[in-house]
């Protein structure tokens, strides 16, 4: 028996939501020291096991599943991509229409047109200049005072800072970019990293769908509620206003683990008689079962490195089997 096929049938999992943020033949040192980008030819490779073993289906199916609360029996993929990079419409768009898939893509209000630039981004692009500097550069101590840590004294060190460094930490992140003589600005307009509002609408017009991912990516567990709110909401409105949508999407960046009752009820309201502020939302824990009828939990398919979708989905099915053993394959909030 095929191997995925057998894992759908114990697991009833035939719904699968894989999503990406890039794809590239080319450098993108903003996201190299984050995670592997898949190329042209691993990303059409993925698309096509895809394709031989579930159908594509559109975000607009899953509306319309949901709301009648009746999914189908074969086995379907929803295909998303965070972060609105220009990747999107440069490389990927084209050849989702060639194969015929319908995707959705999610972006940050705060990013379009290249109007600033994601915190984590930033530290890659200074993670580029620090493998260039000496063991011991003069700057690592003017990091050291600023940030009251004599521990970031190498390059081990301040790799490990840079890629941990949550959001909270990105006026460091500018100081040290300012010492290595780093230019976000010289970044966003010489390589014009995101989707820009004609973009956007090209995709619209291709019938791609487009949704919301907060306004500049923070982490969503280090915020308090209203903030969340706030992000969410905003976010939402500029895409409505901007494009007219009717149907209001939205991903969590990073990840929407502790999100409590309290933000889905206020997207999603119990009484009946209140209209629903979002259409749908999306996380990232993988395969697992969720309380939330409106919110989907989708696979990350770029990693630490490079691996076919095919592994990628055996793991997922194989954590998601494991976990139903002692009842943690669903999540609790």
């Amino acid at each position: 028996m095929n191997l995925l096929r057998f894992f759908t049938r114990i697991t009833g999992q035939r719904h699968i939501l894989p999503f990406y943020h890039a794809v590239s033949d080319k450098p993108m040192p903003h996201l190299r020291n984050l995670y592997a980008v898949k190329k042209e030819k691993e990303f059409v490779a993925d698309l096509d096991f895809l394709l031989k073993n579930y159908e594509p289906v559109s975000v607009q199916d899953y509306g319309k599943w949901t709301k009648a609360g009746i999914f189908p029996e074969k086995n379907t993929f929803l295909l998303s991509f965070d972060d609105g990079l220009r990747e999107c419409i440069d490389v990927i768009a084209p050849i989702l229409e060639k194969k015929g898939i319908p995707a959705i893509f999610f972006v940050n209000s705060g990013f379009v047109d290249n109007k600033a630039l994601f915190f984590r981004y930033k530290a890659s692009l200074c993670l580029e200049t620090l493998k260039k500097l000496p063991p011991a550069h003069a700057s690592f101590r003017e990091i050291q005072k600023l940030t009251n840590d004599s521990s970031l004294s190498g390059h081990s060190s301040l790799r490990h800072f840079l890629l941990s460094a949550g959001h909270e930490y990105e006026a460091v992140i500018d100081f040290i970019a300012g010492l290595w003589a780093v230019s976000f600005e010289d970044f966003l307009e010489k390589e014009k990293p995101y989707l820009t509002t004609e973009q956007i609408s090209n995709l619209l017009a291709r019938g791609f769908q487009i949704g919301a991912h907060s306004v500049n990516h923070p982490h969503y567990y280090k915020i308090p509620l209203s903030e969340q709110l706030w992000q969410t909401e905003h976010s939402l409105d500029f895409l409505a206003s901007l494009f007219g949508l009717k149907e209001r999407y939205f991903s969590f960046p990073f990840t929407d683990y502790k999100i409590t009752d309290g933000f889905f009820r206020y997207f999603y309201p119990e009484n009946p008689e209140e209209k629903a502020k979002m259409s749908l939302s999306f996380g990232c824990a993988g395969l697992k079962k969720e309380k939330e009828k409106f919110h989907f939990q989708r696979i990350a398919m770029e990693g630490g490195k490079s691996e076919g979708v095919e592994w990628v989905l055996y793991k997922a099915y194989l954590y998601y089997s494991l976990k139903a053993i002692s009842g943690k394959n669903t999540i609790k909030r």
